[in-house]
């Protein structure tokens, strides 16, 4: 390990650390915690993550431990990079009786195949898995959520630039890092001026008339780029953002539901909550662990994961039922997990309903009375959707939330927020 990347870790856990002092003074894994932290302090990384990982498998609803094991698994894969891969240089060539070079399925899948298991792969995999297992076991993973949607559906926008806007954006840039912000938006406007399609500058523009503390102009400029890039997340927030310290609580609750509707991640929950509670109002958002991953038809990513070290959390009966019940729906559904026309599990639409639809029907579990209450209100859908959200629910949530907009404001105004 280079001194380098080391220093700027250690930099980090140790920013981290203190932040744990006060964060898990009151939670009964802190001693635990601490030996983690040592472990750290010591540079001693695959030790720390191991003694993590059991934590975790005592305490799996503590957020906390999960955004520490994310961030080391993401130091993890980004050392991995570092490490030579033996299948770089590696080709397969097939070729028919002749000698001539023919198309071979079989080939170009065992380069895949051994593509994923290089090492930067494999530590990139074990990343991904470990923040999705974190959503389905915390809702107070807060780094963990955010960096989930960042890896897996944050979309780059600004990929056809000229020098001219780039000079000017970097300018604003390094305005904004000194503070300067009124010419800081000066050179964000000038690069605007060059390329209006220019998101990142349109976007930090008004964050430096957020900085001045002008959330008018912030608003503005931030409904401009939500209206824009309707499905981008950052836009969003930050027009919360604006609203909320303008003063304008209704306005900063209406768009937080928004927010949600583009990506729930743990940051729009919150964002909601602040702006409920200005109006006295308190959001129950019902949200209970899912024990397993949903049911899926697309490529499962915890392919060539090294589940031997993710933490092994055991599974209610219940849950295996929501499992089983792909086997019957699966030859009916689409990739995306949309339920085909013209067959007996048409009205479900979703492959997620139905699996809740199997579980309530054939459990009496106690977790799942608020989801039998939800489905007397004719909430179900928004529930398992919204409330029980994961991301690798991610394309059936959107197919909901288009089709139900109407639906999703008045659940979260009619059964979420309850008044203080």
């Amino acid at each position: 390990m280079s001194i380098a990347p080391f220093k700027s870790f250690l930099i980090f856990i140790l920013l981290f650390l203190s932040f744990s002092v006060v964060y898990s003074q009151s939670h009964p894994a802190e001693i635990k915690l601490e030996k983690v932290n040592d472990l750290l302090k010591k540079n001693k990384i695959d030790a720390a993550d191991k003694k993590l990982v059991k934590l975790l498998e005592e305490y799996p609803s503590y957020g906390y431990a999960w955004d520490l094991l994310a961030k080391i698994r993401n130091y993890q894969y980004r050392e991995s990079k570092k490490v030579p891969n033996i299948f770089d240089n590696l080709t397969v060539v097939t070729k028919d009786s002749l000698g001539n070079e023919i198309e071979d399925t079989l080939g170009e899948n065992l380069m895949n195949i051994l593509a994923q298991m290089s090492p930067e792969k494999k530590a990139y995999n074990n990343y991904i898995y470990t923040l999705r297992q974190a959503m389905l076991y915390s809702d107070n993973a807060y780094n963990s959520s955010i960096y989930l949607r960042m890896a897996l559906r944050d979309i780059e926008v600004d990929t056809a630039l000229g020098t001219k806007e780039l000079n000017y954006f970097n300018k604003a840039e390094n305005e904004f890092v000194a503070k300067n912000f009124n010419k800081a938006a000066k050179y964000y406007q000038r690069a605007l001026d060059i390329n209006p399609d220019f998101y990142k500058a349109l976007l930090y523009l008004g964050d430096s008339y957020y900085s001045l503390e002008n959330y008018i102009e912030a608003i503005k400029k931030f409904k401009t780029c939500a209206d824009r890039y309707p499905n981008l997340l950052e836009p969003q927030k930050f027009l919360v953002d604006a609203y909320y310290n303008e003063g304008l609580y209704e306005e900063a609750l209406k768009e937080s539901i928004r927010c949600i509707a583009i990506y729930p991640d743990l940051s729009t929950l919150q964002r909601l909550e602040d702006a409920a509670f200005e109006l006295n109002k308190k959001p129950s958002f019902r949200w209970m662990p899912r024990e397993t991953f949903p049911n899926v038809i697309s490529k499962d990513s915890t392919t060539f994961v090294d589940e031997e070290n993710q933490p092994q959390i055991e599974t209610s009966a219940h849950w295996d039922i929501y499992t089983e019940a792909i086997d019957k729906v699966k030859p009916f559904s689409s990739s995306t997990g949309l339920i085909e026309d013209g067959n007996e599990f048409a009205p479900y639409v979703y492959l997620e309903m139905y699996g809740w639809e199997q579980m309530l029907k054939e459990s009496e579990h106690e977790s799942l009375e608020v989801a039998r209450k939800m489905k007397a209100l004719g909430y179900l859908d928004c529930y398992v959707f919204l409330s029980r959200f994961h991301d690798d629910l991610y394309p059936q949530y959107r197919h909901f939330v288009e089709n139900n907009m109407e639906k999703v404001i008045k659940y979260y105004n009619d059964v979420v927020l309850e008044s203080l």
